[in-house]
């Protein structure tokens, strides 16, 4: 179901993914679906062994946030979501995650809160 699991105009639900769950392209779901279509904060929790892990790193419809970060620290993709803007970078988190954190990416991250 690659073709399916990156169509914005089904109507997704947690329902729907759960009742699809080894068929779906995981792929697709966590950069494209998860975030945008579907969220709450629990559902990372009830569909982490499903999730690709690398893929929703890049996700910008993740509300990504130092908590998240930090409950998924082990399972994240550090180098796509040192790229990704939609997270409210500062230096408080920059430090606290300086040994996971992908230097050169996150030279590029146009939301990276450089000084003047």
């Amino acid at each position: 179901m690659f073709g399916l699991s990156n169509n914005p105009y089904l109507n997704w639900t947690e329902e729907l993914l759960l009742k699809y769950k080894e068929k779906w392209h995981w792929e697709g779901i966590s950069c494209y679906v998860l975030g945008r279509h579907v969220w709450d904060d629990q559902l990372l929790e009830r569909l982490e062994k499903y999730i690709d892990w690398t893929s929703i790193s890049w996700n910008q419809g993740i509300p990504w946030t130092e908590d998240l970060l930090d409950k998924y620290q082990d399972k994240s993709d550090w180098g796509p979501l040192s790229s990704n803007i939609s997270i409210n970078w500062s230096k408080k988190l920059i430090d606290k995650y300086q040994n996971l954190l992908d230097f050169g990416r996150i030279s590029y991250n146009l939301a990276m809160p450089w000084p003047d």
